[in-house]
């Protein structure tokens, strides 16, 4: 139990500390979606659409064509 709750702490401190990280793969790298969530720990793509969603306001293809347009 101690372990498990240490791991699922881990994982928050990480996705909290991963925004920047999201925003720099989805701008500077062709790797898809999947591949990012995966990379950084999102357990699946649909939460980690939800969160890039909540925190950037859009959803992760979305936030690559708006900084490609720029």
């Amino acid at each position: 139990m101690v372990v498990s709750l240490l791991n699922f702490k881990c994982k928050v401190l990480c996705r909290l500390l991963s925004r920047p990280a999201i925003c720099n793969y989805l701008r500077t790298t062709d790797m898809s979606v999947k591949e990012i969530s995966n990379l950084l720990g999102f357990p699946n793509i649909n939460f980690f659409g939800k969160y890039v969603r909540e925190r950037l306001g859009c959803s992760p293809l979305e936030y690559r064509r708006q900084q490609k347009e720029r």
